[in-house]
């Protein structure tokens, strides 16, 4: 493959778009003024740029976290700072008491022969990296236990924020649950206190959240698009430089560039999607609603976590041989390392890889690990955090825009679409019956 043609994108530019985002909006959660703020601001850049802008309400619960506490008495009361598992079961005020037992990683082998109806227990799990899943919660409630106590990686500045799946809340309410730092859970598990006390006060309410489109019509294939994403909600308590942030100013920054250029022979279509953090919600929405879209769609680039200065970029794709192959190409022709492969992101791109529309997921690796805490700030970000981003997907997209005989299939390989559509149904995430 020659050196991929680029649209004249800037990554100072698109850094500017974050400095705005992140600093000056900073945290925005779904549903939220500041998240409103922050879609009034991408639909306004994109409208200047000659876009035709549409943006799509999603109703999402709103977690108003009021109180969580964690107490362990070990010979004397010793308090752990804690933050509840957005969309956990709550407690009374004066809290759940229960015997505390470790349950390593709560597999199988961990669990047989234990007794832990009513006990509350530790699960040795970082927490942000596998968020509490259904798996997971199953087995431990088939058990009956009374509370969770999870935790995050070390070197975290801050407790991150972690969900449950609100649409299995709904129907069962999970044990009442909260994460700790990775240091404090260290001292909890060489305490091995006789009791812990867990507290989980919160409220729900019902808004609406945005996802925000720009679109640029096809000279000669209107009907063919291609979509590029990110999500403009945060975690809670979180600024979102990195997550995400560095996705959205990435996508205005090629919206921008591309708006700019000579007409696109395809479709192009440039996403924030709201209700990311709560569950995939916004595209869910969006597919829910355009059930004809997936087939129309020839691939799906999403951006999720981007702007770390050290970070360095990382892909996975879903989709058939021939895709896979042109995105290695496409990265070495850029003269970047391979790094890319194959499989679920956890990402809006699981939402369209489980209905087979070929989809790759650009992150960074090696970023500052602050996602979902009040330390994902600008602090460690940079235009150059962003380039390698901007050139990936932007090769991808411009080559995509004009060569309308460059098409791929919409029939994954068999194990390639169970890993995706299993991946959802363990968070229960997307729109697949086995998802929800």
């Amino acid at each position: 493959m020659q050196v991929p043609s680029l649209p004249d994108y800037s990554a100072a530019r698109a850094y500017e778009y974050l400095e705005v985002l992140a600093g000056q909006i900073g945290e925005r959660p779904a549903g939220s003024d500041a998240e409103t703020r922050a879609v009034d601001y991408i639909a306004g850049k994109f409208k200047s740029w000659g876009l035709e802008v549409t943006i799509q309400a999603v109703s999402v619960p709103v977690w108003h976290e009021r109180r969580a506490r964690l107490w362990a008495d070990g010979g004397r009361i010793l308090d752990f700072p804690a933050k509840a598992i957005v969309f956990s079961g709550l407690t009374p005020p004066e809290g759940l008491s229960g015997e505390f037992v470790d349950v390593g990683s709560a597999s199988p082998r961990d669990l047989k022969d234990k007794d832990l109806k009513g006990k509350i227990v530790l699960v040795k799990r970082d927490v942000y990296m596998d968020y509490p899943d259904y798996w997971l919660t199953d087995r431990l409630m088939k058990v009956g236990v009374a509370g969770m106590v999870f935790y995050s990686s070390p070197g975290r500045r801050g407790i991150p924020t972690a969900y449950f799946n609100f649409k299995r809340a709904l129907k069962q309410p999970t044990p009442p649950s909260v994460d700790i730092s990775y240091e404090d859970a260290v001292r909890l598990a060489q305490l091995q206190p006789k009791r812990v006390n867990i507290t989980v006060e919160a409220d729900v309410e019902w808004r609406d959240a945005h996802s925000v489109f720009g679109e640029i019509k096809g000279k000669t294939k209107p009907d063919e698009v291609v979509m590029f994403s990110a999500h403009d909600d945060t975690a809670y308590s979180s600024p979102g430089a990195t997550d995400d942030g560095g996705g959205v100013a990435a996508v205005m920054e090629l919206a921008r560039a591309f708006a700019k250029g000579p007409p696109p022979a395809r479709t192009l279509r440039f996403v924030a999607w709201g209700g990311h953090e709560l569950g995939l919600m916004g595209s869910e929405k969006y597919l829910r609603t355009h059930p004809d879209e997936p087939k129309k769609i020839v691939a799906f680039i999403n951006y999720d976590g981007m702007g770390s200065t050290l970070g360095t970029i990382d892909w996975t794709a879903s989709g058939d041989p021939k895709w896979v192959q042109f995105l290695h190409d496409t990265q070495t022709a850029l003269g970047m390392e391979d790094v890319g492969g194959v499989g679920p992101s956890g990402t809006d791109a699981t939402n369209f890889s489980s209905l087979e529309v070929p989809s790759i997921q650009i992150g960074q690796r090696y970023s500052s690990g602050q996602n979902h805490t009040p330390a994902d700030t600008l602090e460690t970000t940079s235009a150059v955090g962003l380039e390698d981003g901007l050139a990936l997907a932007g090769a991808i997209g411009e080559r995509l825009a004009t060569d309308t005989e460059l098409k791929f299939s919409h029939q994954f390989p068999p194990q390639v679409l169970k890993d995706e559509r299993d991946y959802a149904a363990r968070w229960g995430w997307g729109i697949r019956p086995e998802s929800n």
